[in-house]
Order: C-alpha cells, then sequence, then structure tokens
C-alpha cells in the first residue's frame, strides 16, 4: 500500500492511498512483453483506471475523487450553527424532528471550501423539500399509483432513507411509464380501425361522385380520403395524391376515357394548391398540364391546350435548368408538344368552313 502526498497527482488537491497486489513477485523480473496481471485498488476514489504499462510495472490513476462529505468537527459546528438560528425549532413546529435534520446533515458534500451560511441554507432548503413530501404523501388525488408512490415517498424521507425514496419515485415513474405505453398502443389500435371505417365511408361517397360523373367531387373525396390515410405528413399526402392523379390519367390516355381525364386534371388542381416548394409545385404543375394536354387532344376548341400551356410554363418557373436540368427537359418536352398541339388546333379553327 502506497500513500501519497496531496498534489502529487495533477488535478487532486487531496492524498490518494494506492494498494498494489501482485499475483507474483517474479513477475517484476518477467520480459518486457510479459503481461503483468495485477489487482488495483486506489483507496478515495471513486473510479479507477489502469495507467500505461511500463515494463511489467502497473501505474494506477485515480480519475475521479470520491465525494468529500462533512468532517465530524464542521457537522458538530453545523448542527449547532441549526440551531442557535431557530432553523431546527421551525422545522420541528413543521414535523420534522432535529434527529431528521442532523441526518440530513451528514449527507451534504461541499468539497474542501466548507461555508458554514451555505451549508445551513442548503439545509433550510432540505427542510422545506422534506415538509412538501409529508403533505404531498397524506393527500388522495384520486390516482392510485401516484398517492402510494408519494405515500412510499414520504415514509421513506420520514426514516432518512432518501435512496429508497429516490427508488420509491423512479419505480412508480417506471410503472406509469409501462401503463402510458399499453394505453398508447391501444390508443394506436383505436385511431388505425377508425381511420380504416372513415376510408371506407369516403370510399363509399367517392363510387357515388363517379357515378354521377361529378369529377370535382370525386377529386374532393379523393384528397380527403389522402389527408385522413396520411394525417399530419404533407409530403406522404402530396405523394399518395400525385399517384391517384396518375391512376386516372394513365386510363383515360390508354383507354380513351375522357371522364377519368377530367378526375386526374381536377385531382392535379388540388396537387397545385396542396404543394410547397418548387419540386412540388414542378411536379403539380407539370401533371395538371398533362392532363390537360391529352384532353384538349381530344375535344374541340382550344381552352384545354391554352391551360396546358400555362401550366407547362409555370412547371418551368419552378424546374429551373441549372437545378433540376433533367425535369426541365421533360416539362421543356411537354410545353413544345402542347404548343405544337395548341398551333395546329387554331390552324384548324381558322380554316374551319363558316355555316351559312
Amino acid at each position: 500500500m502506497f500513500h501519497f502526498p496531496s498534489g502529487i497527482f495533477p488535478g487532486f488537491s487531496r492524498p490518494v492511498t494506492l494498494s498494489l497486489f501482485f499475483l507474483s513477485a517474479s513477475v517484476l523480473m518477467a520480459d518486457c512483453s510479459t503481461v503483468a496481471f495485477a489487482q488495483t485498488k486506489a483507496d478515495g476514489c471513486s473510479s479507477a483506471q489502469s495507467g500505461m504499462q511500463i515494463g511489467v510495472s502497473v501505474t494506477v490513476i485515480c480519475l475521479t475523487p470520491g465525494p468529500l462529505k462533512l468532517s465530524q468537527e464542521q457537522l458538530e459546528e453545523l448542527k449547532e450553527g441549526l440551531i442557535r438560528s431557530g432553523q431546527v425549532a421551525r422545522a420541528e413546529q413543521a414535523g420534522v424532528s432535529q434527529s431528521w435534520i442532523f441526518r440530513l446533515a451528514e449527507q451534504l458534500q461541499p468539497g474542501e471550501n466548507f461555508d458554514l451560511d451555505q451549508a445551513k441554507k442548503t439545509i433550510e432548503v432540505g427542510i422545506a423539500v422534506a415538509v412538501k413530501i409529508r403533505r404531498e404523501g397524506k393527500e388522495i388525488t384520486g390516482d392510485a399509483l401516484l398517492d402510494e408512490v408519494r405515500r412510499r415517498i414520504a415514509e421513506n424521507t420520514k426514516k432518512g432513507n432518501f435512496k429508497d425514496a429516490t427508488a420509491a419515485a423512479e419505480q412508480g415513474f417506471a410503472e406509469w411509464e409501462k401503463a402510458e405505453a399499453a394505453e398508447r398502443a391501444k390508443e394506436a389500435q383505436r385511431r388505425a380501425a377508425s381511420t380504416r371505417q372513415g376510408v371506407a365511408l369516403l370510399e363509399a361517397a367517392f363510387q357515388t361522385d363517379l357515378l354521377r360523373f361529378d369529377a370535382e367531387a370525386a377529386a374532393g373525396r379523393v384528397e380527403k380520403i389522402v389527408a385522413l390515410e396520411h394525417d399530419g405528413d404533407h409530403k406522404a399526402q402530396f405523394e399518395a395524391l400525385r399517384k391517384k392523379q396518375d391512376r386516372f390519367y394513365v386510363e383515360g390516355r390508354d383507354k380513351g376515357i375522357n371522364f377519368q381525364l377530367q378526375v386526374a386534371i381536377a385531382i392535379a388542381r388540388r396537387e397545385v394548391a396542396m404543394a410547397t416548394g418548387a419540386d412540388e409545385r414542378g411536379a403539380a404543375l407539370n401533371d395538371l398540364g398533362a392532363a390537360l394536354s391529352t384532353l384538349g387532344e381530344r375535344e374541340s376548341g382550344t381552352a384545354r391546350l391554352e391551360e396546358a400551356v400555362k401550366a407547362y410554363r409555370a412547371a418551368l418557373e419552378e424546374y429551373k435548368r441549372e437545378r433540376v436540368p433533367h425535369q426541365w427537359a421533360m416539362a421543356q418536352n411537354n410545353l413544345d408538344r402542347a404548343n405544337a398541339l395548341l398551333e395546329q388546333r387554331r390552324k384548324q379553327e381558322t380554316n374551319k368552313p363558316s355555316r351559312k
């Protein structure tokens, strides 16, 4: 066992005692490559760590000094100060005994800078906390778990078993966490079932919109469905709305069903309204332009094609060439095609023979 005086280890201003127990004295004579096994102990330290191996010896450094409690002399000085200041008398009137106060004083860890006034103030805070704990321990809130935990905390605090009081509080919180997790799981299940029910009802209404050939009502119903299915998630809602729009667009384009394209146009308008940021606005406007252009190519007149051209031009304002060249090229090609269709349609309208 080695006792090192104060200051020998940097950062530690009090003596450190180290005990080294080597398994075999012959280790000291071993070759440098031989590993020395040793049990290390640093008295007065809350933790210790083996340092570098030098030859076959082991250097032990105390990393963290243990808590410095009051010396007996300091403790007596504090007790006398508490009595003289009247703190003990006032605490006893509040139901806190002198012995409890002195036990609390023994828990103080002022380090090396003991200050009587600070110690007294700290004890006063502790007394106030104890009074509050005892009062709460007697209250009946109607919450069985809370009342029982507070009762156990108050009981242990009164006995001076502060660690047990903390353990009671932590155990109570652990029980609450478990119960809360179970309740949240139940609520999640209830919410999921309710969402499925709501979506099913909206889907039923959506089918009636299709039977009435009401594209706007159908699109509004689709928007509500994706909002319900992806509550609070804007990105998921936007992507889901685009997928549903694309389904109607592809069906209308490939199967030649104009009503499906009308629904696709109505949904795309809602995409534009929902979109945030250049990428979403560009995608929504491109979707709108595609549906308008396809339907406009089939219908007479120029209104759909003119609106398609406007949508593509707006998309190009969002899809900057230097930022997203691929999307820009796609929108530009779509615009060129829509312009060509519009020019062709205008010529047809101009050359159409007038009726007398």
